[in-house]
């Protein structure tokens, strides 16, 4: 299981009140089954491309190492309380970003 814990966060900004370990409880399973080490789209403002996500998870929330082939490799991350998961797409409310197994391009039929 991918559960290092995500390497820049405090002692006690990991200390989390009972909803968010709930939360946890919940949401860790999809997001790893789903998202580690996976071929996904990544989405953040007017970014968008594929790459691979290394998912690590702690009681603090979950870590998401993006690596492309034409970008410098980069960690998005989000708390439990925020993160939103199913099997098709992840991400964290007011944190931009967006991880989906799917292209989010409509194909259109010409």
């Amino acid at each position: 299981m991918a559960s290092s814990s995500c390497s820049f966060m405090t002692e006690t900004e990991r200390k989390q009140p009972e909803h968010v370990t709930s939360a946890r409880i919940e949401k860790e399973p999809v997001f790893l089954e789903h998202f580690h080490e996976k071929e996904i789209w990544f989405c953040e403002g007017r970014l968008l491309f594929q790459a691979q996500a290394t998912v690590s998870t702690d009681d603090w929330g979950a870590c998401i190492r993006i690596e492309a082939e034409n970008h410098e490799p980069f960690t998005v991350s989000g708390r439990w309380d925020v993160i939103y998961v199913n099997s098709k797409y992840a991400g964290a409310h007011y944190c931009g970003w967006r991880i989906s197994t799917e292209s989010p391009l409509r194909e259109t039929s010409d």
